[in-house]
């Protein structure tokens, strides 16, 4: 109830927050919002996982349960307790919380003593409860065929979401600076440009691309200005790092695409974009017209050809704002040095900008010098797949989801990519899903519901845009900028020693 035990438990975590984090330490955690942020993310996570944990631990119906089932329900009750927290401690407080202050973790230690706890929980039900276990339903007889298996899968079922909660409240943050917003403060701005060369989706005029640009800009220029607000139909949805129509930094930038997901929009991945302004690119994403979070319903033949002749024309777009007199982007776009990523059809976006012909056309563009698809829609590619992919040949950074449907696909599609360019890998995403990408997950659940990819047996999305980050970045210093220490970041040996990414690369 509204003013109750649970809303007085979450709401005492806020004073031992304030207390212990200053806005700089904990503009690490919250994507540079400081501590404002931090309370109430912490807050959700504890209600969230709470309730979480409930569903997993507890029977329903406890009225029906015979005396020897409410007997071992107290004791599963207890044990699942039990092992929830001491895989907090050792996977948070005594590793990540470490390795947030640049000291090692003993990783073999924590595992032993989370299999340690497993191992006792697995023992005192199994001893405590026998056959009566399933009268609590927690685990389906049919989802495993003995019931040490059915007691396993509660107990994981306890120990991952657990893990998870450790790393949404001590996330580890061990990536190194490239993982971590830069030095340059960053400013935004949109425009309403149209292409002539297109018609709109009723056919009575120039097709609209409304684009956001992220850009470098100075700590003079932002000073005592307040940070944009993202808002939709007037409706403010989070916080952002950035300033709105500030100015830019001088100098000039390498530029990289976004192209966002089906009935997307184009501030869905701020924190990436966000993340590459501060140091030192500019990003323009903009609105696929007729397949957006407000005005979706183009035919998929429209849509899949549309959205990469609108990426080739922000290319030509932006160049030619680089050359015009007067520009705010004059002189500010390095045209040698173009990148490209987007999500989910926004990855299949970028992956036409990169293939060769293929049924829906050519796209082609030679301009587009390296591509990051986020979990990339490959299955638009239809009958060419995956053959289509051996017509890659510039630097490729497929990046994907474990519980994603397009898990089985993207092996396919990289395992068809020739070897060559200085970057080719595939890194899988373990339990996180296919929207842990953009930043969805950072709306109030009151407006966009409960998503999968945002609940607990998920990879938290803000330790997934982390990794994201550092991925993201050092493969375009590596491929636009020549950067031999950003490649060497992306050595297969270093990217294999983030725990919660499988990588392959030629």
């Amino acid at each position: 109830m509204p003013g109750g035990t649970l809303d007085g438990l979450v709401a005492a975590t806020e004073g031992p927050i304030r207390r212990s984090c200053t806005d700089e330490s904990a503009r690490r955690i919250t994507f540079a919002l400081g501590v404002d942020t931090l309370v109430p993310y912490l807050a959700v996570a504890c209600r969230k996982w709470a309730e979480d944990f409930l569903v997993v631990s507890y029977a329903n119906g406890l009225a029906t349960l015979s005396p020897a089932a409410l007997d071992c329900q107290g004791l599963v009750a207890a044990q699942t307790a039990r092992l929830r927290d001491r895989v907090v401690q050792a996977t948070g407080r005594r590793c990540d919380v470490a390795e947030f202050s640049g000291r090692p973790c003993d990783r073999v230690h924590r595992d032993r003593r989370i299999a340690k706890a497993l191992a006792r929980a697995h023992t005192r039900i199994l001893g405590g409860c026998g056959a009566t276990f399933d009268e609590l339903g927690l685990a389906a007889v049919g989802a495993a065929p003995t019931l040490e298996a059915r007691i396993d899968a509660v107990l994981d079922r306890v120990t991952f979401p657990a893990r998870h909660f450790a790393l949404r409240v001590f996330p580890p943050l061990n990536l190194g600076p490239t993982a971590l917003y830069g030095s340059a403060p960053v400013g935004v701005r949109t425009l309403d440009l149209v292409d002539p060369s297109r018609l709109n989706r009723t056919g009575t005029g120039p097709r609209p691309l409304k684009v956001e640009i992220y850009y470098p800009s100075t700590p003079a220029a932002v000073d005592g200005v307040a940070g944009d607000v993202v808002s939709v139909l007037g409706l403010d949805l989070f916080p952002t790092p950035t300033f709105r129509d500030v100015a830019r930094a001088p100098g000039t930038f390498p530029l990289v695409l976004y192209s966002h997901g089906s009935g997307g929009v184009r501030f869905e991945s701020l924190a990436l974009a966000v993340h590459l302004a501060s140091h030192g690119y500019i990003v323009v994403s903009a609105d696929h017209h007729g397949d957006t979070l407000l005005d979706s319903g183009d035919a998929m033949t429209a849509v899949l050809t549309n959205r990469p002749l609108d990426l080739s024309f922000l290319v030509d777009q932006f160049l030619a704002f680089d050359a015009q007199s007067g520009n705010f982007f004059e002189g500010a776009i390095d045209g040698s040095r173009i990148g490209a990523t987007g999500h989910s059809y926004g990855g299949y976006t970028v992956m036409a900008l990169a293939v060769g012909p293929f049924a829906l056309g050519t796209f082609t563009d030679p301009r587009i010098r390296a591509i990051l698809p986020l979990d990339g829609s490959a299955q638009a590619f239809a009958a060419q797949f995956p053959a289509i992919f051996s017509t890659i040949t510039i630097p490729t950074l497929l990046l994907g989801a474990s519980t994603s449907g397009l898990a089985s696909l993207l092996p396919l599609a990289f395992a068809a990519i020739p070897s060559g360019p200085p970057v080719v890998g595939y890194g899988n995403f373990l339990r996180a899903g296919h929207n842990s990408f953009p930043d969805v997950c950072e709306v109030p659940e009151s407006l966009v519901g409960m998503l999968e990819e945002c609940q607990p047996p998920v990879l938290p999305w803000r330790y997934v845009r982390h990794i994201e980050n550092y991925l993201a970045l050092n493969f375009f210093d590596a491929t636009l900028r020549g950067d031999a220490d950003a490649l060497a970041r992306l050595h297969p040996a270093v990217v294999e020693s983030i725990e919660d990414v499988a990588y392959q690369s030629k």
